[in-house]
Parts: C-alpha cells; structure tokens; sequence
C-alpha cells in the first residue's frame, strides 16, 4: 500500500477509537450523574428519617411527662 493509504487507515482506525472512548466517557458520566443522584436521594432520606426521630424523641418525652402527672393524681 502507499504511505497515503496507509495514512488514510491510520486516520479512520484512531476516528473509530476515539468515537468508541467517547461514548464510554459519555456513559460513565450518566452513570456517575445517577449514582451522585442516587446518593443525594439517601442522604435526603437520612436526613428525614434524623428529624423523624428527633420528633418522636421530643414526643415520647412529652409522654413521659404527662404520664408521670397522671401517676401523681
């Protein structure tokens, strides 16, 4: 083959490689985008479920004392 053909292959074998490592950039920020997502989600949930039980805490202890005034009655 001529120095100009074998250009030519050189050329198109690195434009496949390149399209090929940009789609497996482009899916791995997608999935690094739904997992960052993901763990935003748990850290929400985490965070909810904290005052939910901060709330039942401060509940209970309101319990406790109305409870403990009915025991002296």
């Amino acid at each position: 083959m001529s120095k100009i053909s074998d250009n030519a292959i050189d050329h198109s074998g690195l434009i496949v490689e390149l399209d090929n490592t940009k789609r497996l950039l482009e899916f791995n920020q997608l999935e690094i985008q739904q997992k960052l997502k993901s763990r935003t989600d748990f850290n929400n949930q985490i965070t909810q479920l904290q005052q939910q039980l901060k709330d039942q805490r401060i509940e209970i202890e309101e319990l406790k004392k109305q409870l403990q005034k009915l025991i002296r009655i």
